[in-house]
């Protein structure tokens, strides 16, 4: 009942401004160079709010921003710095799928000498599972769209949730 609760509490509470632009922002990565530095000012900006949330949007751009560096001491304090902001939002809300989207994107997109991937099957699974049980939990189908593509394309889903991906896809193409 409280996970119901919960559910419906996030699909009508309003989103924070911050967030939708986040959003864009953060499906720009691989098109616009340095977005993630823009983004992280951006947040930076709005450290007057305290949500788990917003620390791992910030997390994630920080830890992203070590590509808009030269020096390897920078990318690898930035990328410290920034899983240390994530690995806290995901210790403070454990169960929300887009912290743990913001996880994953960055261990599927670090190299493998840093050894932060352990988490990529549990991430993705717990995304699929959250939209396949609220198709509409981020109030936004185009985002949702994106994210479930976005997880078939880098996260390397299991047959099973491959299928459970397409059918996701299926339902709100045709929903719209």
């Amino acid at each position: 009942m409280y996970l119901l609760t919960l559910l419906l509490w996030m699909v009508s509470t309003p989103q924070p401004g911050w967030l939708e632009e986040s959003r864009v922002s953060f499906f720009r990565f691989g098109t616009v160079k340095c977005e993630a530095e823009n983004l992280y000012k951006q947040l930076d900006r709005n450290s007057k709010e305290q949500s788990a949330l917003l620390l791992a949007y910030k997390g994630m751009a920080r830890a992203s921003m070590a590509e808009c560096s030269f020096n390897p001491v920078t990318k690898f304090n930035r990328f410290n710095e920034g899983k240390k902001m994530i690995e806290d939002a995901v210790r403070s809300e454990p169960d929300n799928p887009e912290i743990r989207l913001m996880r994953l994107s960055v261990q599927v997109n670090v190299p493998d000498f840093l050894s932060y991937s352990s988490d990529i099957a549990n991430d993705r699974s717990s995304i699929i599972k959250a939209i396949e049980q609220n198709p509409r939990l981020f109030n936004d189908i185009d985002f949702t769209l994106k994210v479930i593509n976005f997880v078939a394309e880098t996260a390397k889903p299991t047959e099973s949730e491959r299928r459970i991906i397409n059918n996701i896809s299926k339902k709100l193409t045709d929903g719209r």
